[in-house]
């Protein structure tokens, strides 16, 4: 990575820490670092590209001299990136490693056309294949997204030419893209079926019931304390504790990771340790629930 950086100052790639290790995980680089992307350019320091308007044009007349440098770059060196591995599998590899009897793969939304090709080869050879994805993940008229420059605007109203999308980077918890944004293509379909509504002090936004919602809390919840149910198996459980520890962790998402639940819901938020208590009794004798690996309260 040095070297590129030395050739490429322009296109540096930057190290990260990595956040911990995952279950099976095996360990990276001695020094704990690992590449993760190139480093964004300030657009005050890149030339305007003439004649391109579209942004998928200028996307392309800036990443084909990129792309040339990286190709040559790996092949001086006999390396291969994530997209050659999965290219030379593709072409090369007729059986997924190890032979699996059984292939499953999930989130196939997220896949892309090479990744999908890839699968369903591998797939051919199991004796099952299994492709699980959700096609109503999807964004309703009248929700918010923000784009570049911290607007938001009705989902319905964006234009891929004249818009870019801010992400959420749920690996480092901020928000990627309010300078410059995201590239983004639209594809509409018909849905059918439950839809949700959000609302946060005076904001209103819907969406389906399946589609993942990050939110934080404010610093006026900090002394607030929360009833909650909380799920393992077919166990169910309701208790309480404070919403936010000393260390500015959310408790229930604390404690649900020490007990190993799989889904935990706040049933209600409350301004004392002894209104938070009471709504749980009262919540325990209306629920019913069993004591099948989930520790009480004490």
């Amino acid at each position: 990575m040095e070297e590129w950086n030395r050739e490429n100052p322009r296109l540096a790639l930057t190290p990260a820490k990595k956040l911990g290790k995952l279950d099976g995980e095996e360990a990276g680089t001695e020094d704990g670092t690992e590449l993760v992307k190139g480093r964004r350019q300030d657009p005050a320091t890149v030339e305007p590209l003439s004649g391109a308007d579209d942004p998928a044009e200028r996307l392309a007349a800036y990443a084909t001299p990129v792309r040339g440098k990286w190709t040559r770059y790996k092949q001086n060196l006999g390396l291969l990136d994530f997209t050659d591995l999965i290219e030379h599998c593709l072409h090369d590899v007729a059986i997924a490693p190890k032979a699996p009897a059984v292939i499953f793969a999930d989130e196939a939304q997220d896949l892309n056309r090479m990744q999908l090709t890839l699968i369903r080869k591998w797939g051919e050879r199991a004796n099952y294949f299994i492709l699980g994805g959700d096609d109503d993940q999807a964004s309703l008229p009248g929700s918010m997204v923000l784009t570049e420059g911290g607007e938001s605007i009705p989902v319905e109203t964006l234009n891929p030419a004249r818009h870019r999308l801010v992400s959420y980077d749920g690996v480092h918890s901020q928000l990627n893209g309010l300078r410059s944004g995201h590239a983004f293509r639209i594809e509409p379909s018909p849905y059918c079926g439950h839809a949700v509504r959000v609302q946060v002090a005076d904001r209103v936004t819907s969406t389906t019931h399946n589609h993942p919602w990050l939110f934080r809390w404010t610093e006026s919840s900090r002394d607030k304390h929360i009833v909650y149910l909380m799920r393992k198996g077919a166990s169910f459980r309701v208790g309480w504790c404070k919403l936010i520890r000393a260390d500015g962790s959310c408790h229930l998402g604390v404690r649900a990771y020490l007990e190993h639940a799989d889904a935990a819901w706040i049933l209600r938020l409350c301004d004392s340790r002894s209104e938070a208590s009471l709504w749980e009794s009262y919540r325990r004798s209306r629920t019913w629930h069993l004591h099948c690996g989930l520790a009480s309260d004490a």
